[in-house]
């Protein structure tokens, strides 16, 4: 491909998210649930070359339900994980106090 013909070309993605292939169509799903550059290129396109309300219907679906419902789990687990860590400080800081109050008392008894 030649550099001039692809900065001319706006619309290059149209090459590789389509639903032609099992990869093509996993990455332009990819792309459709990272909500970048999915409209213009992907959607509208489908739209006017197939049924316009089954394709906003089905490109619609699966934005709210695949990113937002991902977003949800993955802010689930970052959650999740901050709560876990947190109570494994709470445990070592109470440790050390023990730790460190035996210490003092062992000190105090020699």
């Amino acid at each position: 491909m030649d550099i001039d013909n692809v900065r001319k070309n706006k619309n290059i993605l149209w090459d590789f998210a389509n639903f032609n292939s099992v990869p093509n169509s996993m990455l332009t799903i990819f792309q459709v649930l990272t909500l970048e550059k999915w409209v213009d290129p992907i959607m509208y396109q489908y739209m006017s070359s197939t049924n316009k309300y089954a394709t906003s219907i089905y490109f619609l679906s699966l934005v709210l339900l695949g990113a937002f419902f991902m977003m949800n789990l993955f802010l689930a687990q970052m959650i999740f994980s901050f709560d876990r860590n947190l109570e494994e400080n709470e445990e070592d800081s109470e440790r050390c106090v023990h730790n460190t109050e035996t210490r003092e008392e062992e000190k105090k008894d020699n």
